[in-house]
């Protein structure tokens, strides 16, 4: 994806399986979009299928209808909380979400060194990618043990890394 945030399918192909090939254990896709791609779908199906959880932030519209790649199966879709621990406005809902994380007033690094208060679904989403590299590390869990133990460790369905790294490993599908 370039600069300005932008960049094809093709592109995003070529990144998941250059990850793959270079043994990345977590992807994540901090962007969405509402249209569908089977290659994208088949790129994700190659990445799970070679042990890498996928996670994807699901748009911030404000909507439940579908966001891509959060919402194809076995992608661990997060959406935005606010800092009152309720769904954010801006965060979508519905199906293509799995977990929710906290995403308003997040401290974000700028070009320079400098940071920024920022609020995303995508900020969410980086914090339950680093929650997976944590379980995959300290742990070996595979993608759906991820997915079941952050799951069933949550708190009302938002993330909570401290119970998931104590819990039991579960499994669970994301659909």
């Amino acid at each position: 994806i370039g600069a300005n945030g932008t960049g094809t399918d093709i592109d995003i192909i070529a990144g998941i399986n250059w990850a793959v090939a270079n043994g990345a254990d977590v992807i994540l896709m901090a962007f969405s979009s509402p249209g569908q791609s089977s290659a994208l779908a088949d790129a994700v199906n190659h990445a799970r299928s070679n042990g890498v959880t996928v996670v994807a932030s699901v748009a911030n519209d404000g909507v439940t209808a579908a966001s891509y790649p959060a919402g194809y199966a076995g992608v661990i879709g997060v959406g935005a909380t606010d800092q009152a621990d309720a769904l954010a406005s801006f965060s979508n809902r519905g199906a293509s979400v799995y977990l929710n994380a906290p995403g308003t007033g997040i401290p974000t690094l700028t070009p320079g060194g400098g940071t920024i208060s920022r609020d995303g679904t995508s900020m969410a989403a980086a914090q339950v990618a680093g929650a997976a590299a944590l379980l995959v590390a300290d742990r070996g869990l595979s993608p759906v043990q991820v997915a079941g133990t952050l799951s069933s460790s949550s708190a009302g369905g938002r993330l909570d890394l401290a119970t998931a790294l104590g819990a039991t490993a579960t499994e669970d599908e994301p659909s």
